[in-house]
């Protein structure tokens, strides 16, 4: 079995890490960081932080918390995230 083998913390650091990945891409960045922040800790219990998988969480983390933060920076300068395109249009007279 899959838990017998030790294989189940790596597949549910696996569905942490995807899942994170896909809320990333919908711009759900904090449901994102907190399923990589889980794939990361699970990973770090058990295996050596300069492991490859460490790595590769840790980068999509970083990636997820750099795209969250321009977000946040173009909310603050007013960009319309409902209506993308409504700056781009002059306004009627």
């Amino acid at each position: 079995s899959v838990a017998s083998r030790g294989l189940g913390d790596v597949y549910k650091r696996q569905s942490y890490n995807n899942v994170g990945c896909t809320y990333g891409d919908l711009g759900k960045y904090d449901q994102a960081l907190s399923c990589l922040r889980t794939a990361r800790k699970i990973l770090e219990a058990k295996l050596p932080t300069d492991h490859p998988h460490i790595k590769t969480v840790s980068r999509n983390i970083q990636f997820f918390e750099k795209q969250l933060q321009m977000r946040q920076n173009m909310a603050k300068a007013g960009f319309n995230f409902a209506d993308p395109f409504a700056s781009l249009i002059p306004p009627k007279k």
